[in-house]
């Protein structure tokens, strides 16, 4: 197939795995986290509200630990997350800030 300007990407080219990683999209890890938990979701939700596309590989981390830990220690400790909220590690716009050393 030729393509009339610009790249084109063939999927079939790629390995499974690949495959599916390029498929996790912000809906993706949206519709994810509420599977596994209401508190996971929230998190998630919260990644994604502002600069999603920024802030997807965070949103896919997140949701990616449920295969690691089980989603009832994720969404438990999202919980605990959730509870503390420390806006302190955000600036205004949302974005995470970096630390000072003192």
């Amino acid at each position: 197939m030729r393509v009339e300007r610009g790249k084109q990407t063939n999927y079939d080219h790629y390995p499974p795995e690949k495959i599916a990683f390029m498929m996790r999209t912000p809906a993706w890890c949206r519709r994810r986290a509420a599977e596994l938990g209401p508190s996971i979701a929230a998190v998630v939700s919260v990644l994604m509200e502002v600069n999603a596309l920024y802030r997807l590989r965070q949103a896919q981390g997140v949701v990616g630990l449920a295969d690691k830990h089980g989603a009832e220690r994720l969404d438990a400790a999202c919980a605990r997350g959730a509870r503390r909220r420390e806006p302190r590690l955000q600036d205004r716009e949302g974005a995470p800030r970096r630390r000072r050393r003192s």
